[in-house]
Formats: C-alpha cells, structure tokens, sequence
C-alpha cells in the first residue's frame, strides 16, 4: 500500500531539452497524466510548466549541479487544468548518463502542518470572524495559507470558512490571474521584503474589487523566515472616486482646449490660478507661466488698471458682470474687442474664493456691423442717385416697410406707415387687376413677381416697374417678400419715342419700311384667311431728282410731303400707304375684288403724284410709275418676293414712258423661274461628274466591220434616274452651259480614245456639236489644246457631227471650222441629213467627210415611199459629191436589207446595237456578227 507521502511525490527523469525520459510516482494522480502519456509529449514537460516558470526550470536543466537545488515550481494539471505548486529539487542521474535529470517533486499542500493552538486562540478566532475592512491572512513559506479571516473566505468561489482555507493555494481559491500575482507578491516576501501593492480582484459576484495589498515577511526568534502576514483594505470605492474626480478634471479641461474663448480663473486676491489655450494664446504665455500672476505682473499698466477696477466690480457684485472692452493681443498687431463676462466662484458655505472670466472675441462682430452700418447708408445713398426703392412686407401683419426712395417715387413722406391696402390704393384704378393676378400667379408658381403698372402722384399718371422674390414657410404658405421699385415712366415715354421711330417715316409720317412688313404679312394672312385679294403697289416718282437739283432739298421735302397726303387721301380706309425711301411708296390694297377697283385706285395714285404742287413762287411737277402685283398666286409667295415683283412691274411701267402702271406677269415669271432652275440643276450636275456618255456602234452592214461609235450623252440624276439627252438638252439650247457640256463630251471621248487604245480597242468616236459651241470664238483653239493633253489621239479618232440646218445657218464660219478640223486630224459629219433642204451649192461648200440621214427618213422608208426617195436622192448626191453616207435609225433586219439594196452600206440603229455602257462594248464587239441576209 502506497503512503500518502509518496502519493504526493513524484520523480521526473528529464533531458537537457526537458523531454520526459522516466517517471516514478503516481503521475496520474498529481499531473493527470499516466507515466507513458507524458513520455511521449512531444514538447516534453514544458506544456505542463506555467509560462512564467518556465526560464527557470530550463536554466536549471541545462546547468544542472549536485549542490542542492531546491526551488518553487508551478505545474498545470491535465484534467483540472488548475495550477498546482511543487516544492522540487534538480539532481544529476545517479546512473552513467550524464543527459539525464532527475526532477523530485512534492505537491506543497503535502508539507503543510495546521497550527493548532494558534487557530483555536481566541483573539486570533475573533480577528479572523471579525475583520470588518481587511482581509488576512497567513502562509507558509510553501505558499500555502495558514489560516485567513472569515471576509477573505467569503471572497472565493468554494462557499468556504476561513478554518477551512488552511492547507490551500490561492490557485485553489481564486482565478489564476490573481492567484498568479499573489504569487509573484508572495515571492518577493520570501526574500525577506515588504510587499505593499494595488490589486483588482473579482469576487464571486464578478464584482471587481480594488485591494491595497500589503504582505510582511514572519521570521522565529533566530530571524528565519517561518511564514507570511498578509494585510488588504478594500478601496474600492475611493479608487472609483479619484478616477471619477480624474475623468471629470480631464473632460473639463479638454472642454476649455476646445473652447476658442478666452477663459481664466483667479483667486479672490486677484492671483491667475489657471486657463486655457485661447488665454495662453492672447496672453503670450504658457499657463505655467501665468499661474500666480496678476493683471499688474502681465498687462501694460493702462490694461491692468482698467481690468482691476472691473475684478472688483465682480467680486462686489457677486453675480455674473458683462461688458466690452479693447485690449492688445500678443498674437495682432492691432487691438481686439472683447465681450466679457466675469462670475464669482463661491465655496460651500458661500464664500467666494474667486473669479471664473469668459472672453469672446466680437471684433469681427463689431467690424461687421460697421461694415453693415455704412453699407445701408451707400445703399440709401445708390437708392437715392439710382432711383431705385426698396420694400418688404411681412404677410403675418400686413405690413410694408419702405425704403426712403420708395417714399420719394411714391410721392409720401418718409416714415409714413403704409399697409398693403394702402399701397393698392396709390395703384391706377384700370392697373389693379393687373397687379393683382400677377402677384398670384407668381405666389402659386413661386417665380419671380415681375410688374409695370401706374400709380397717381398727385393726380399725375407715372409709370412703375416692380420686381420681388418670395420666402414660404416649411407648409409652402408665404411668409415675405422683398422687392424694389423704379419709376421708369421717362424709359416709357423714351420706348414710345423710340417705338415711333422705328415703324414710321420721320418726314411724312407714313409706316416705314418695318411697320409696312408688319402690315403686309397681316394682310396676306387676312387674305388667305378670308379668300379675298390684295394688291401690292410699288411707286416711283419721276423727275423729283430734278426738283431736289434744281430748288434744294427742303423743297423736295416739302413736295414729298404733300404728295404723300394727297396719295393717303387716295386709298380706302384699311389699305396702307408707306414710304421706303427716297421718292419710292408702297401701297398695300386689302380686299380688291375685281381688277377693276385696284386699277381706279393706280389711277388716282398716279393722278395724286401727277397733280401740280404750288410751294411758294414755284409750281412743281412730277410723275409716278407704278408696278403692282396680286396675292394669292398660283405658287406660295412671300412678302419679300410680292415686293421684288412690284417693283419689276414699276420698273416696266417706267420703260413703257411713265405716268402709268405695269401689272406684274405671274404665269411668265413662274416659267423663267423654272428655267432658271433646270439651269442650275444641270450646272449642278455637270459639277457632281453625273453626266455619263453612253455609245452607239456604227457599221459596215454587209462586211461586218465597225468603222466606229457615236457618243450619245446621258444623265444619271439623284432621284430619277438615268435621263435620256431629250430631257436636258432642249433646256440648255442657246445657253453658254451648251458649251461647257459639250467640252465635257469631246475630253471624255478622248479620254475613252485613249483607255480603247491601251486595251487594243480601235473605235473612232463621233461626238455631236450644238450650234452655239460650234460657232464659239474658241472652238477650234480649244479643241486643239485638248489634242495637246492627249497625244495618243490620232488622225480619223476623233469625228465631229453637226446638225445639217445648224450648219446652213452660218455656213461660211462652218466651212472654216471643218477646213480647221480637218487640219487637226478630225472629221466632220453631216447630221440628220435631208432636213434642212440644202441646195446644191451648199453640200458643195461644206467639206464634210460624212453624211448621216436621218433617222425619221430611214424609219418610215419601208411604208412611205417619200421618205425612200428622200434616202434614194441623198444617197445618189453623196455619191455625185463623193462623201461616204450612213443611215441612222436601223430599227430591223427588213430596213438593213432595203438599204443594202439601195448601195447603202453603213448604218447605225438598234437592229444593230443599242447605246451601252463603254464597259460594255469590249463584250459586244466579241459577240457583234451582220445578220447573214446582209451579207
């Protein structure tokens, strides 16, 4: 049976690294491991070892001796996991190992030995139940209690009393935090020190607790130490009131470091005893450096004077003393206003014991008002040199307040009391509604209130302008408004001056040129609204110039000015009679309903201008040409081009020997307008590259052969396609654009010449030649420079085609041109031949290589036998003058045959081959063979 010694010792056989080698004892019992568990740890004893011991038993290990090494080691148990103190000693192996140490240890509760005649002690029975504020107790040098007070008991976990505490740790007492410090205290006490010490402990409540700890070594008669007397006062609550007291002065003065007011205290001998950071700043001092001074130790004498009267007016007062005052700052260079306020500090039992003053800088303040002060004053000033007034009206009471110029405009006193009904009744009576339902519009839309209206200043009409903006309540209702009024009543007289001006003829009164714009778009819009007629008459006097030469210009204003009435007196009431300008006049006559009216009305204007004028000695004549032009038309017309039309009808009247009116032709105008734009329709596309040439081949009906191709021009339009040249070439005939149109045709044969060429296509090119171009003074030089730019056109490449009745209209300069052609290596044919009934002579004169019959001869020659003895005598004059001859139009297999038959063997026409493409005559020249009946 083992002993219950050896039941609370234990032996550890440890290496130099602390790795468990060999247990002997009951390991299980005092470390809750079995002995095989902790000699397989793989960290060894040092999990087991509480962390603040573990530098130790790691030096002793490793510095193991034989001397008697006999120390206090706290171990963890497996299970309870509470700490438990050994008393251990460190021997090196008995054995031949020298890596193996041997750590004996022994559970310290085991060593304990209960006093008994000092527990049953009276006096110690009654200071252990009794302690009231203190906590005993008393220890072994094991670190295990003796005995402790019944309080100290009450304040562990295990519902224990102080007879019962004996033999224990305070690990086995309390948590292990403040068992670990107790510990540590305890400690220090066995090396012979007093140990005194703050400690928090918790209770069983959790209640945290402040201790004053105090621990006092136990030594015998010969001074060994035997034991510890422990000593704690609970403080608690005085720990809990100096650090309230801590916090309160902390968040104090961190309210006055905050505070951008000076603020100071003093005693009641007028000594500073603190500040803030604003004081310091404005004193230029450290507090430390102001404690215990005065005002006389820091200010200028005048300041500390004046600061020292006021410290006395507090403390007489005995309550709170406000005043301003200007004193100099360290950190300005400038003095500063302060507002400040002095209060007395008094004790408990009412005594004053010193003052608390509060400094706020209002210099700004007090700039601000300067500030504001003068700016009312150059406000009333600007009102005054403006004369511009201002108000307001608070809505709650009703009531205006005005500016000083606001009393001037409305002619009143200033400082006169006025409400809204009082205002309303200074407002012209027609103005009222007006005003009125403008205000309300702009309150229910909260916009700007924007006026003009009238009042009565003694008894005279003047005109306001008023503006305001409005300020509503969080419910949308208004509060106030603030506004200004101006008289503006010389701007309105200035506008209507100005108005005036603008829409009428200074000299003769009548609507000038704007005013008669205005009126004309009213009439044409009254017309169209209506389905009646106006009339726009423009007139021009004649022989004024003369007049203004001869007797000056006042006369020939004088003489303006009369015709103009009598020309008024003319029209009807509603027709408008304006002057442009000069000597011309516009008459607008509104509702004309037959031409017959309008014309009485050009005669009595004519005879109003006509009439002599008598101006003093001298009798003045003049005429007038008139023009006129109706509205509506057929087309949509404006004002601007009624007015251009007018006038060109004037301008024919004056041709035709004035003294007399011209009616302006719509149908002719609206022609010439169209053709002015085709005109630039096809200048336009000759500009865009949308002229394309198409090509016609031409052959040897019986042989095959093609001996060329005609250019025939086409237009590719935008929107309706590829035109045909019938469509665009009668526009143009006689117009200069016939020119240029056919130098595009001769640039672009060559340039198609000259591509044939260098695919080894071999087609001369017959471009047809309009009159006008060919009888231009340089035809033949600028034919020649377009060769020059393209010296790959040879002699015979190039043919040119002239129609037979063009060339008989001017057949000398015609002939040259061919002659000159011919030089250039160009030939010339005669195009629709038979239709310009040429004589003999004349197809003798004209040195053409070619002659073409025309096509309505060869398409009707199988049904009229006209049109086949036309062919037959052109055929047999072509071969007496020995010019080759081709037929155009060869619609069909019968009319190549009969042509054939005839001896004529060249033709051109769509029984052959239609105009195409030139990409596409390469592929037709391939395919292209006579039909076999002509060969």
């Amino acid at each position: 049976m083992t002993s219950h010694k050896n039941r609370c010792t234990l032996g550890i056989f440890l290496s130099p690294t602390l790795s468990v080698l060999d247990v002997t004892g009951d390991c299980q019992a005092l470390l809750g491991y079995s002995e095989a568990a902790l000699t397989e740890l793989a960290e060894g004893i040092t999990p087991l070892v509480h962390v603040d011991d573990i530098p130790l038993i790691t030096e002793l290990v490793q510095n193991v001796s034989a001397k008697d090494n006999t120390f206090h080691l706290r171990l963890r148990h497996a299970k309870t996991q509470r700490i438990e103190i050994f008393k251990a000693r460190l021997h090196p192996s008995k054995d031949s190992d020298n890596d193996k140490r041997l750590l004996k240890l022994q559970t310290v509760k085991s060593l304990f030995k209960a006093d008994e005649s000092l527990c049953q002690h009276q006096a110690f029975q009654a200071m252990m139940n009794n302690a009231a504020c203190e906590l005993v107790c008393f220890k072994d040098t094991n670190h295990v209690y003796i005995a402790a007070s019944e309080n100290l008991a009450s304040m562990t976990a295990n519902d224990i009393h102080w007879p019962e505490i004996a033999g224990l740790t305070s690990y086995d007492l309390f948590p292990e935090a403040i068992a670990d410090k107790e510990y540590l205290q305890e400690q220090a006490v066995f090396t012979g020190k007093t140990v005194a010490q703050e400690l928090h402990h918790f209770d069983f409540e959790h209640e945290t607790l402040s201790l004053d700890s105090r621990k006092y070594p136990i030594t015998d008669s010969e001074g060994h130490l035997t034991g510890l007397f422990g000593i704690a006062y609970i403080i608690t609550d005085h720990i809990n009131t100096q650090q309230a007291l801590a916090t309160e002065k902390n968040h104090f003065r961190t309210l006055l470091n905050s505070i951008a007011d000076l603020i100071w205290f003093k005693d009641a001998s007028g000594h500073f005893q603190s500040c803030n950071p604003a004081f310091e700043a404005f004193i230029g001092l450290a507090e430390a450096d102001i404690a215990g001074k005065t005002n006389d130790e820091l200010l200028p004498t005048t300041v500390a004077d004046a600061l020292n009267k006021y410290d006395k007016i507090a403390l007489s007062a005995k309550r709170p003393i406000k005043r301003e005052t200007w004193l100099p700052s360290a950190d300005s260079e400038h003095e500063v206003l302060l507002s400040i306020t002095q209060t007395t500090l008094l004790d408990t039992e009412g005594e004053i014991y010193g003052i608390l003053g509060v400094a706020h800088d209002i210099t700004q303040h007090w700039e601000d008002e300067q500030h504001l002060a003068e700016s009312q004053m150059l406000l009333e000033k600007a009102q005054s040199v403006g004369q511009i007034g201002s108000w307001t009206l608070e809505v709650a009471d009703n009531l205006l307040c005005w500016s000083n110029e606001t009393y001037r405009i409305f002619g009143m006193e200033p400082g006169s009391p006025i409400d809204l009904d009082a205002f309303f009744e200074l407002i012209h009576p027609d103005d009222r509604d007006l005003v009125q339902s403008t205000w309300d519009k702009a309150v229910r839309k909260r916009t700007l209130y924007e006026v003009e209206h009238r009042i009565l200043v003694n008894g005279k009409i003047r005109w306001l302008q008023e503006n305001c903006e409005f300020s509503f309540d969080h419910s949308g209702n208004l509060l106030r408004a603030l506004g200004t009024v101006q008289d503006i009543t010389e701007r309105k007289e200035h506008y209507q001056q100005l108005q005036y001006l603008a829409h009428f003829d200074a000299l003769t009164n009548l609507p000038n040129r704007v005013l008669l714009a205005d009126r004309l778009h009213l009439a044409m819009n009254q017309a169209l609204r209506r389905d009646s007629q106006l009339a726009v008459v423009y007139l021009d006097l004649d022989g004024f110039k003369e007049v203004n030469d001869e007797y000056g210009h006042e006369v020939g204003d004088r003489l303006l000015t009369k015709i103009a009435q009598r020309m008024k007196h003319a029209l009807r009431e509603g027709d408008t009679l304006a002057r442009l300008g000069g000597d011309e006049f516009v008459a607008v006559l509104v509702d004309v309903q037959t031409p017959q009216v309008s014309e009485m009305i050009f005669e009595r204007l004519l005879q109003a201008a006509y009439k002599p004028v008598i101006d003093g000695e001298h009798v003045l004549r003049v005429s007038a040409s008139l023009g006129a032009t109706y509205y509506p038309q057929v087309e949509e017309i404006d004002a601007d081009q009624l007015l251009r039309q007018a006038d060109q009808a004037m301008y024919q009247a004056k041709l035709a020997g004035k003294n007399c009116f011209h009616l302006f032709d719509t149908q002719k105008d609206r022609l010439l307008r169209n053709y002015n734009a085709d005109i630039t329709s096809i200048s336009s596309a000759l500009s865009n590259d949308e002229f394309v040439l198409y090509y016609q081949p031409k052959v040897n009906m019986k042989s095959g052969e093609v001996i060329g191709v005609e250019a025939l021009i086409r237009w590719q339009h935008p929107q309706q396609g590829l035109l045909s040249p019938i469509d665009f070439l009668p526009i143009i005939a006689g117009h200069e654009l016939s020119i240029n149109l056919g130098n595009w045709v001769i640039k672009t044969a060559m340039q198609q010449i000259e591509h044939w060429k260098s695919i080894d296509i071999h087609l001369p090119i017959s471009v047809n030649i309009d009159a006008l171009h060919l009888e231009s003074p340089n035809f033949v030089s600028h034919l020649k420079t377009l060769l020059e730019s393209h010296p790959n056109i040879s002699h015979g490449d190039l043919e040119l085609e002239v129609l037979e009745s063009s060339a008989l209209d001017n057949l000398t300069h015609v002939s040259n041109v061919i002659e000159s052609c011919h030089e250039l290596g160009i030939g010339f044919a005669l195009d629709d031949f038979g239709t310009g009934y040429s004589s003999l002579i004349y197809l003798k004169r004209l040195p053409a290589n070619l002659i073409k019959i025309d096509q309505g001869f060869v398409r009707d020659m199988l049904e009229d036998p006209e049109d086949l003895a036309i062919i037959q005598g052109v055929l047999g004059l072509s071969n007496a003058f020995g010019r080759n001859t081709i037929a155009e139009g060869v619609e069909t297999i019968l009319h190549g045959e009969r042509l054939l038959k005839l001896g004529c063997l060249l033709g051109q026409g769509y029984g052959i081959a239609r105009p195409m493409p030139a990409d596409e005559i390469e592929a037709w020249l391939k395919t292209w063979r006579p039909h076999a009946s002509w060969i």
